[in-house]
């Protein structure tokens, strides 16, 4: 009797260490895997903060026979790719917008740092002409942005008077 219960009491261990050593490395790892949620895109762009700020500033000047649209990226919080696109629009009459303007120069980059810039020139070429400058910009995957200075008259000789 005491050889019967010894045996009834070391069954259960003699099916289990079987089972075990039937086990693989590769089955507890693919375990382990389940029990770990994996990082999401979601969890990346947490971990990786975007510019939460930017300012980019737009100019317009004249110098030497050209028309000059200057964008500079004055500030970004934190590390950011700034894509931008600065654009230079004329008229021969006043328009209120650059919709109704021509495109006359344009420039880009995909990553204007802080404290770098970008231009687009345009030559004046002896004519009375009415210009505006444009920057598209967008930092990381933000949505586009821009920003545009009021609209200049240049005269012939570069002399420009604020429309």
């Amino acid at each position: 009797m005491n050889i019967k219960k010894a045996f009834l009491l070391l069954a259960p261990a003699l099916v289990f260490v079987p089972m075990t050593a039937l086990r693989t490395p590769h089955a507890e790892i693919a375990s382990a895997a389940q029990a770990c949620p994996r990082p999401t895109a979601e969890v990346q762009e947490e971990i990786d903060p975007l510019g939460l700020f930017v300012s980019i500033g737009i100019t317009l000047d004249s110098q030497n026979g050209y028309v000059i649209a200057t964008a500079k990226n004055a500030f970004t919080l934190f590390p950011a790719t700034v894509e931008a696109i600065v654009m230079l629009y004329s008229s021969s009459i006043y328009q209120s917008s650059y919709h109704m303007m021509t495109m006359a120069a344009g420039n880009s980059t995909p990553d204007l740092d802080i404290g770098q810039t970008i231009s687009a020139e345009a030559p004046i070429d002896g004519r009375r002409l009415y210009w505006q400058a444009r920057v598209y910009y967008k930092a990381d995957d933000a949505d586009w942005q821009e920003k545009l200075t009021s609209v200049w008259l240049v005269e012939a000789d570069g002399t420009m008077i604020k429309s």
